[in-house]
């Protein structure tokens, strides 16, 4: 009896090292198979706002959306997603003439609050005037139905920044709300900007300063971040990390495949290649233009360091010119009081006066 128990109890051993080692090698098998999808160098730049929409604007993956919304609404009081729907599903059309590729949203929460949100990568400099001006657009639409001011919702912008915006700062999450000044009150909720600084993020990831198997919100920022096509770098250590990860988020894991997918595509690929040289041509354009602002103020400030430098030269020549003259005029007045002096001399001596107007 007794070997038998000890049959049993090995037996139990064994088939629980053998159910480990299967769930080890399921992990395993699966990780391959993300990356066998494509070859992870290839995968589109998630902040471009082309890939990023194609991915998480799509109607079968509301849950990759809804996903990382959350992960934004947990730092705030915003409760969690119960439905959410797109507002703005438009064709490749929509990324000609430099427009970026925003997603606009209509949620409505657990508390039952509906809120529009846009989310926006930017490239460029102004994304403080640029958040007002989407916030402004999507209050201003409410408006268009005569609704009652009681139905207005609030509105939430949310920047992701491929630059550091506020310096000497290494916080890569900022919310920005209306407050009273002194008493640091809400004036109101209608307005909520996010701004993601993703370098500042990088940076906190190659600190160790991250931890994606708990922070839900670092989790999706890190895989926005994995390809930098700015830098044309790809951070492979950020994608085996969130590889892993996919063993406890089938979101992510969802998410990580529909990348590869993406990537893969030759038609997507195309836009996705022409909407990148449009940005590289518009920052290379800026960047010109920049250079060209900077050389005219350059010969700005040496036309008015000329404009001084002549108006004091010319100021010395009149004042040369003055004392010329006023030299002439004194010595004028010395020869005039000599010839006085010289006739009246003559004068004295008995000469005629004829002869002392010729003399003098």
């Amino acid at each position: 009896m007794l070997l038998s128990n000890e049959i049993n109890l090995q037996q139990a051993y064994e088939d629980q090292e053998n159910y480990m080692n299967l769930n080890e090698n399921n992990r395993e098998a699966r990780t391959s198979k993300l990356s066998q999808q494509i070859d992870r160098h290839q995968l589109m730049d998630l902040k471009i706002g082309y890939a990023f929409k194609q991915l998480f604007g799509k109607e079968h993956h509301k849950d990759m959306i809804t996903a990382f919304l959350n992960a934004i609404f947990d730092k705030t009081e915003i409760a969690p997603i119960q439905y959410l729907s797109f507002k703005n599903i438009e064709i490749a059309g929509e990324y000609e003439d430099g427009k970026e590729a925003c997603l606009d949203m209509l949620v409505e929460t657990e508390d039952k609050e509906s809120i529009n949100v846009k989310i926006q990568f930017t490239n460029q400099r102004e994304p403080k005037k640029q958040s007002l001006s989407y916030w402004s657009q999507l209050y201003q639409k409410q408006f268009e139905g005569n609704k009652d001011d009681n139905e207005f919702n609030p509105v939430v912008t949310i920047n992701i920044l491929n630059f550091d915006l506020i310096e000497d700062d290494d916080k890569f999450h900022r919310i920005f709300r209306l407050f009273e000044n002194e008493k640091n009150f809400w004036l109101t909720n209608m307005l909520e900007c996010h701004l993601i600084e993703i370098p500042k993020l990088i940076r906190a990831w190659k600190q160790e300063a991250l931890n994606p198997w708990e922070d839900h919100l670092a989790r999706w920022l890190l895989l926005f971040g994995i390809v930098d096509e700015w830098e044309n770098y790809f951070y492979d250590d950020i994608y085996q990390e969130l590889e892993k990860i996919t063993s406890i988020d089938k979101t992510l894991e969802k998410a990580i495949e529909g990348w590869g997918n993406l990537s893969s595509s030759k038609e997507a690929r195309l836009i996705y290649e022409a909407r990148l040289k449009q940005i590289f041509d518009q920052q290379s354009l800026l960047q010109d233009i920049e250079l060209a602002m900077q050389k005219c103020e350059v010969l700005e400030r040496k036309y008015e360091q000329q404009k001084i430098k002549t108006a004091e030269q010319k100021k010395k020549w009149l004042e040369a010119e003055e004392k010329s003259v006023t030299a002439r005029r004194e010595a004028a007045k010395i020869i005039i009081r000599y010839g006085k002096i010289v006739a009246r001399n003559l004068l004295e001596q008995g000469m005629d006066s004829a002869f002392v107007r010729n003399a003098t």
